[in-house]
């Protein structure tokens, strides 16, 4: 694969994670956490 494609695929792969929190880990900082859950 070249870069363009790998990067689009990350891309997708993010995306999908983040729609839907399956198929990965989400990794929370403590700056994040701070925020609290109305403004994250």
């Amino acid at each position: 694969m070249t870069a363009v494609l790998d990067a689009d695929r990350v891309r997708a792969l993010n995306d999908i994670l983040r729609r839907s929190l399956s198929g990965g880990t989400l990794v929370l900082t403590a700056g994040i956490v701070a925020l609290g859950r109305e403004r994250q």
